[in-house]
């Protein structure tokens, strides 16, 4: 063996989060965590699981030899310096096994599996070996794709992924499970891109990547995945509340100086740096305006989901007409609401351009007809239920509001919701209920993933907007941010709720089939469980 054998150092435990993103076999995997959180820690840690697993081949001895190249990649070579290699030298110190200090920097090192005899004999044969080559490159002001050519690894570390270029992930599809000299791929387990960031804002490229599951690459990663999960994100626990107080939860405190997060929570307030308390400390994706989510509560982990439509319940519409109007699908399921489809009128193309598609209340009213049609037939409608403001001007004389309009076009009765005064006070409290709300081991609200739009409003698009500063956090507006099609969802999202806290029509009269063929209803009188699925 050319290589000084040595053996990587154990830390206390990081977290739950931390060992299951460690253990993830996705070939998208990310990590976001507040500063400190252990997340690169965790990615190298995830770099030497891998370097156990890859298939071997026999030496001359017939000594086990299993090979693997990994890639840490950053923005600088001082922030490679300074940050990522110190941190990579805490689990494979500097002198075991040689470490070149060359652009790119290479740490070449291996450790024994298996020995004749006990594992710590160090004079016991080795039987099973890694063999590990570490790569530490920085893009700089060089492109994605000359900073990465010849590339050829087992897996590749995105470090502060946020602060590089979204076409990075582009390139290192094509560079992850390859090798040069006699290295034999087909040998190669479970190439991987390995993502790791603190909080950021919701514009960045990993909120489409990790959050929204929006890769844009080449279908051919789905042979890569073969029964892989292709994108798993993992967000660790907050350090602190809103409020500055410790998180019981809060991963790594054990590796971290006493008062880490108090000393930096109560610097950052006392200078009224939000953003830092949000990304840094509190780990969220934020709007890039300063700002406070309405819903604190909605957890994306929780409170979204694949599912299926339940055959026998029926579906009810939430609409808003706001500028240009929205429209959310639900079903109730044992008291569960579950938002199936949205439709707003308001997108985002793979170019990330904002698309406005300008909709009379006649043709969202049809589209919405034509989408029941396509994915639910056979499905009853129970109500559809609209802003109030969409039915201003009705007593007028010859005069046809947005409601009416929208009725028409959806060839169902639509009523608006019952509010008083319209007040928002009395919306936001009904989503809440349906938030916090426990049902079974699930909450009340349950969101389908594919309602990317309807996720992203409630985690950073539906947001009090920073007006002012001062003590502290300084103040903000006291009604939400109007974000075009974002909250219109979460208007139409609170009407529903709150008209479903007052009870529903379910009698034969007060339902219709969409795309059904007059057949019987269907009812829900097996004993399928619609939480399992069987």
């Amino acid at each position: 063996m050319s290589l000084q054998v040595g053996k990587p150092r154990e830390l206390k435990p990081i977290g739950p989060v931390a060992s299951a993103y460690v253990a993830s076999r996705a070939v998208v995997k990310g990590i976001m965590g507040p500063v400190g959180s252990g997340k690169t820690i965790a990615s190298i840690q995830a770099f030497m699981e891998l370097a156990r697993r890859q298939n071997y081949v026999l030496d001359h001895n017939g000594v086990k030899i299993r090979k693997s190249r990994f890639a840490i990649i950053r923005d600088t070579y001082p922030n490679l310096d300074r940050n990522t290699i110190p941190s990579f030298h805490k689990i494979v110190p500097r002198h075991v096994g040689n470490f070149i200090n060359s652009s790119p920097r290479i740490h070449k090192f291996g450790f024994a599996l298996q020995r004749d005899g006990h594992i710590a004999d160090t004079a016991a044969p080795i039987l099973d070996f890694c063999q590990v080559e570490v790569e530490f490159r920085a893009i700089g002001d060089q492109t994605v794709q000359d900073a990465l050519r010849g590339l050829e690894v087992t897996a590749a570390l995105v470090n502060e992924a946020d602060r590089t270029h979204p076409d990075i992930l582009t390139y290192l599809i094509g560079r992850i499970g390859r090798f040069g000299d006699d290295f034999d791929p087909g040998l190669v387990v479970d190439p991987q891109i390995l993502l790791d960031l603190n909080g950021t804002d919701d514009e960045n490229w990993t909120y489409k990547v990790l959050i929204e599951e929006n890769l844009g690459l080449d279908p051919a990663l789905a042979d890569l995945a073969g029964d892989r999960p292709l994108v798993e994100y993992f967000e660790q626990p907050e350090a602190v509340d809103e409020f500055g107080n410790p998180n019981p939860r809060a991963e790594n405190v054990d590796n971290l100086p006493k008062n880490y997060y108090a000393q930096q929570y109560a610097f950052a307030k006392r200078r009224g740096n939000l953003t830092y308390i949000n990304r840094m400390l509190r780990s969220k994706y934020t709007p890039v305006s300063e700002g406070r989510t309405v819903f604190p509560e909605y957890i994306d982990e929780i409170h979204s989901a694949i599912f299926e439509a339940i055959p026998g319940i029926p579906l009810i519409v939430m609409a808003d007409q706001g500028l240009l109007g929205a429209v959310l699908i639900g079903q109730v399921v044992k008291g569960q609401l579950r938002i199936l489809e949205e439709i707003a009128c308001v997108f985002e193309t793979e170019d990330d351009q904002i698309e406005v598609v300008q909709l009379g209340g006649e043709t969202l009213g049809r589209q919405v007809r034509d989408l029941l049609a396509l994915k639910f037939p056979g499905f009853e409608l129970a109500d559809a239920i609209c802003d109030p403001a969409g039915a201003a001007g009705e007593d007028a004389i010859n005069y046809k509001s947005w409601r009416q309009d929208f009725q028409k076009g959806l060839g169902f009765k639509v009523r608006k919701a019952r509010v008083p005064r319209n007040a928002l006070e009395p919306r936001l409290k009904a989503v809440r209920g349906y938030l916090n709300r426990v049902i079974g081991a699930e909450r009340a609200l349950l969101v389908h993933k594919r309602c990317t739009m309807t996720r992203r409003a409630f985690r950073t698009k539906y947001y009090y907007q920073r007006i002012g500063k001062g003590a502290g956090d300084g103040y903000y507006s006291d009604v939400p941010k109007k974000v075009l099609g974002y909250a219109d969802l979460m208007d139409a999202l609170q009407y529903g709720c709150f008209e479903l806290d007052k009870g529903i029509d379910l009698t034969p009269t007060g339902q219709a089939n969409i795309g059904y063929n007059g057949g019987p209803a269907i009812q829900n009188e097996s004993d399928f469980d619609e939480f399992s699925g069987v």
